[in-house]
């Protein structure tokens, strides 16, 4: 979090500025969330669980049973500080922010100072302020932009920003310090493990069972589909998984078994919104491969095998291109004999 100066206007028709409030804010909660590191697990681990998390607590049973871990109620009790897809949706509140660079708030200063809008004791106070501020922008509301813009009037020009800016829950400031945001770890990590090597690995011959399942007509196999891949191993299944997303999207959309605790937390791993919008293109699944850091050359052939034709038909994707075609070297040297081409590619 950034300590920004907040600069209360006590009248903007008068250009009358009362003080400066210190404002925690950032410009990025997903960044401030952002794991340091992978997760390594370790015996006796304290997980503190941040909201937004769609882990289904009886998945961690036997991982807290096998490694002699549990829940703590306190950040700083935690050696492990677990963040979701939704985490940065519940801890922030946004709020539309108007920013003035430093150095341009020094100068409205002066000129509120030398119009006889602010005293000389209040000048002093928020210029000494000042000398210790280390951002390049202050922070104000939209009382700050109405008195530029009265300012501005005058044809003394000042350019002001609006943008959103993200205020922590105090609930949650114990977070903000070096030692627990470098305790910060993806739910995805904790899923991995939750969902280990006993659970259903969908393979090829898998994937085309649960194909057949959401391919008919009756219901309760498109739920037992559904339910088989909620409980699979997700990084051993990931290629798979995202071909039934991207296959069979509309079917999951329409399950009410979507809403299921073990399918939101598939969804999340996915990094989908919300199970109910949860359909794939084949650059997303690139994305995600590369992302889990599960891609391997043989998911590229098999990724290539399955959408050639698409890819001939519609050309070039964010991950996908369209190799050059040329004659091989017999017709070249022909070519260049016959009529000294150079380049007839």
């Amino acid at each position: 979090m950034k300590n920004y100066f907040f600069v209360q206007v006590h009248d903007w028709a008068t250009n009358d500025i009362d003080c400066l409030e210190v404002l925690s804010a950032i410009e990025d909660p997903k960044a401030f969330l952002k794991p340091s590191a992978d997760f390594v697990m370790s015996e006796n681990e304290k997980f503190y669980f941040l909201p937004g998390v769609s882990i289904p607590r009886i998945k961690l049973k036997d991982l807290y049973a096998n490694t002699k871990s549990k829940t703590v109620r306190e950040i700083d009790d935690a050696t492990k500080i677990i963040t979701g897809g939704k985490t940065s949706d519940k801890l922030f509140e946004q709020r539309w922010l108007y920013s003035l660079d430093t150095s341009t708030f020094k100068v409205l200063l002066k000129i509120l100072q030398d119009d006889n809008c602010i005293d000389d004791h209040k000048y002093t106070d928020i210029t000494d302020a000042l000398e210790t501020y280390t951002e390049d922008k202050v922070l104000g509301d939209i009382d700050l932009m109405r008195l530029c813009q009265h300012i501005n009037l005058n044809n003394k020009l000042f350019t002001i920003n609006s943008t959103p800016y993200y205020i922590l829950d105090p609930e949650y400031h114990e977070l903000d310090t070096p030692s627990n945001l470098a305790k910060l770890c993806d739910e995805s990590f904790l899923i991995e493990l939750a969902n280990g090597e006993e659970s259903t690995t969908i393979d090829r011959k898998m994937y085309e069972t649960l194909s057949e399942m959401f391919e008919s007509d009756d219901k309760d196999n498109r739920v037992l589909a559904m339910e088989i891949m909620a409980n699979s191993n997700y990084k051993e299944s990931l290629l798979y998984l995202c071909f039934l997303f991207e296959e069979y999207s509309k079917y999951i959309s329409d399950i009410r078994s979507r809403n299921h605790v073990n399918f939101k937390s598939l969804s999340n791993y996915m990094g989908f919104s919300s199970p109910s919008y949860c359909s794939m293109n084949k650059d997303d699944i690139t994305k995600l491969l590369i992302e889990r850091d599960v891609f391997t050359k043989e998911m590229g052939i098999e990724l290539l095998t399955k959408y050639k034709r698409e890819v001939e038909d519609y050309g070039d994707s964010t991950y996908f291109r369209i190799a050059k075609i040329t004659f091989d070297d017999p017709v070249i040297n022909y070519l260049k004999e016959k009529n000294n081409v150079t380049n007839p590619e």
